[in-house]
């Protein structure tokens, strides 16, 4: 990190074992991302930019990740791989982050990705010649499934596919 009015080394941050491909600050510009050829997410503290120091690796990816973004509110964050995926993750408490979501179907490499305005929609680019737009909100996703997969399940046929499960249909 570099003071860009006296150009000069704040620190290096090290901890990868492998290329960085990306880096971002948070919304609030304490927390920075870096994205490596390692299948790591490092989740670094600089809001001592002299003494960074590491919050939390994120693993999931099995191939190298790409790129990174946070969400508006800095409490969710986005990456994309090689390995054709890009993933949610629940950075709200940074010592304990969550994977929320893998997010498959590109037939490349995921090259980018970047959070809309409301943080409730995600997109993606990938070397498949696509970018891919994605619900971010559960609650929204399940709402718009439950609306093209009308009509509702029956109690009859809950009960010949799920015999053993007490009726429950996903959708109102």
């Amino acid at each position: 990190m570099t003071d860009i009015r006296h150009p000069h080394p704040l620190s290096v941050l090290r901890g990868h074992t492998g290329e960085v491909h990306a880096v971002v600050f948070s919304p609030a510009g304490q927390i920075m991302a870096t994205a490596s050829n390692d299948q790591t997410i490092r989740l670094w503290d600089v809001s001592a930019p002299d003494h960074p120091r590491t919050r939390a690796v994120l693993k999931g990816h099995t191939d190298g990740v790409n790129a990174v973004a946070f969400s508006p509110d800095g409490r969710s964050l986005a990456t994309a791989g090689d390995d054709h995926t890009a993933r949610l993750w629940d950075i709200g408490r940074l010592e304990h982050p969550e994977p929320l979501a893998v997010l498959s179907g590109h037939t490349d490499k995921v090259v980018s990705v970047r959070f809309g305005p409301d943080g409730r929609t995600l997109v993606t680019g990938s070397l498949g010649n696509t970018a891919r737009l994605w619900e971010t909100d559960p609650r929204r996703a399940a709402e718009r499934i439950c609306a093209i997969a009308a009509p509702r399940i029956t109690q009859k046929q809950w009960s010949h596919y799920f015999p053993d499960v007490g009726y429950a249909p996903p959708c109102p």
